[in-house]
């Protein structure tokens, strides 16, 4: 797996730092994969947890339609960014909005035509989505609620921190080199040292790999990469430590928060796209409250 991890890392790093230097459409072609990926798994693994509870069983085609929706969301906030002639805070806010609207549109079930196939969870009324009206987004208005609900928690969860990313990089290439740098760092100096000395759980019940003594580790890892770093901005490194550490306590949220809707699903990883990683979403997880926290608290636009 270590191997399996390294050699994904490797392949993909140079053109992720390459797009965070040159910026612009290379950053935003990047970012807009992340999102739609990202996206697409994010919804598969709110549903299939929502569903899995029930004990409800999905079709393919109704996980694709809904999928397609959360790919959508997972860059709706980007979009919002570069479109919208509001302040960015406000801009990227009114994207899970949208996305809610688009997602209820999307599930609300029909009376005739609109679709043929059964739910994907089951039977009921036809719809947008192949009928989606029963187990997980129940029947009549239910569905439309629900399909909302995934629609506006994908982009959210995905799509926000990624147009902060892009946001970030608005400042200059450092404004999002150093915390994608102090987050790596902390992933890494967390895999190694609970690898090495953890012996107490962090959180057993969602993530039993996880140790206290991996998440402190980490903590450490990321404090001395922001003292380093901190020239990189124009902030003082009084000012960067606290980010940092708000930051990768943020990043490790991040990761039991996934985990959580995992266990949820009953899944062992978000996707099969990167060896050793699993999805899209196993390798940002950490990235996207981290990015926000960062964003909110640094402020380099101000």
């Amino acid at each position: 797996m270590l191997t399996a991890r390294l050699a994904t890392a490797a392949v993909l790093l140079p053109p992720v730092l390459a797009a965070v230097w040159w910026g612009g459409g290379a950053l935003t072609s990047v970012l807009g994969a992340v999102g739609l990926l990202a996206g697409w798994e994010a919804a598969g693994l709110l549903a299939e947890a929502m569903a899995w509870a029930g004990g409800a069983k999905a079709s393919r085609a109704g996980w694709r339609r809904l999928r397609a929706v959360g790919a959508v969301a997972g860059i709706l906030p980007m979009g919002a960014l570069a479109l919208l002639p509001w302040p960015p805070a406000a801009a990227m806010a009114a994207a899970p909005l949208a996305a809610a609207v688009v997602g209820a549109a999307a599930a609300a079930p029909t009376t005739a035509g609109a679709g043929s196939s059964a739910g994907p969870l089951g039977g009921g009324a036809p719809g947008p989505l192949g009928g989606m009206s029963a187990g997980l987004l129940g029947g009549g208005p239910a569905a439309s609620l629900r399909g909302g609900v995934v629609a506006a928690g994908v982009a959210a969860w995905v799509g926000i921190p990624l147009a902060c990313a892009l946001w970030l990089r608005q400042a200059g290439p450092a404004w999002l080199l150093v915390p994608l740098i102090i987050l790596w760092v902390q992933d890494t100096a967390a895999f190694f040292v609970g690898r090495a000395w953890g012996r107490r759980p962090l959180a057993p019940r969602i993530s039993p790999g996880k140790t206290w003594e991996g998440a402190a580790g980490g903590l450490a890892g990321a404090l001395v990469a922001a003292a380093l770093l901190a020239g990189l901005l124009d902030r003082s490194a009084l000012e960067l430590l606290p980010a940092a550490a708000g930051t990768a306590v943020a990043g490790q949220l991040g990761d039991l928060w996934e985990s959580w809707w995992k266990r949820r699903a009953g899944r062992k990883d978000s996707g099969s796209l990167l060896p050793g990683h699993g999805g899209m979403l196993d390798r940002i997880d950490s990235l996207l409250p981290a990015l926000v926290l960062f964003a909110a608290w640094m402020r380099p636009w101000r």
